[in-house]
């Protein structure tokens, strides 16, 4: 199933994955339905220096994001963990692309505007809220569409690149996400946290801004 969007003045595909069930079960599916995310990898690795570096990377701060992930949503993970398996990877190099936020620099990543409008800002009174994606030019054959079912909580609707959580987009129950590339002063040097992806992702889970505004204070 495809939807288009139109980027740059001229028509492209996006792909929509729909996944349902448990976390595992929906990463598990994701995995599954997206060979892309191999190539997400492969680019990403070349990004962030090539294999010897990454692997650095991952053997010497990936596992702190990890615990504290678990810690703070260890449905998250599983989820993740699911994806793992589904596209025939390990664990590490599916948190290792759900913590580009943290480990990128100002050179490699650009940043994304996020707006809303609300009341009388809108001809009905109604919210709008919206971004668009600067991602990086060549991840630009990886961002997807995902379209979640879980077996319990809100609908998704969510956009990202392949194998990494559902970043930004909107729930069934009126929630909406969106991201930019805002930095506290030791983001570039991280002792570990939970990853940006997974706050996103668990944002998306929530029924109420109240319980949105904890989820981010947590």
């Amino acid at each position: 199933v495809r939807a288009t969007m139109t980027r740059r003045k001229k028509q492209e595909n996006l792909k929509i994955v729909e996944v349902s069930g448990s976390h595992y079960d929906m990463g598990f599916q994701y995995g599954s339905a997206c060979p892309e995310i191999h190539g997400m990898l492969e680019e990403t690795v070349r990004l962030f220096g090539g294999p010897a570096m990454v692997q650095d990377v991952m053997q010497h701060r990936v596992p702190d994001y990890l615990a504290a992930a678990e810690a703070y949503a260890p449905e998250i993970v599983e989820e993740m963990k699911g994806m793992a398996d589904g596209a025939g990877l390990a664990l590490q190099d599916i948190l290792f692309l759900n913590t580009t936020y943290e480990l990128s620099v100002p050179g490699v990543m650009g940043g994304c505007t996020a707006f809303a409008a609300a009341g009388a800002a809108t001809a009905n009174g109604e919210v709008i809220a919206g971004q668009n994606f600067d991602y990086i030019e060549p991840w630009k054959d990886y961002i997807i569409i995902l379209r979640m079912n879980p077996e319990s909580g809100p609908r998704i609707l969510a956009v990202t690149g392949a194998g990494c959580l559902g970043l930004f987009g909107v729930n069934s129950a009126g929630i909406s996400v969106n991201l930019n590339l805002l930095r506290n002063t030791d983001s570039l040097t991280p002792s570990g946290g939970v990853p940006t992806h997974a706050i996103l992702r668990k944002l998306l889970t929530c029924g109420k801004i109240s319980e949105a505004v904890s989820v981010i204070g947590a």
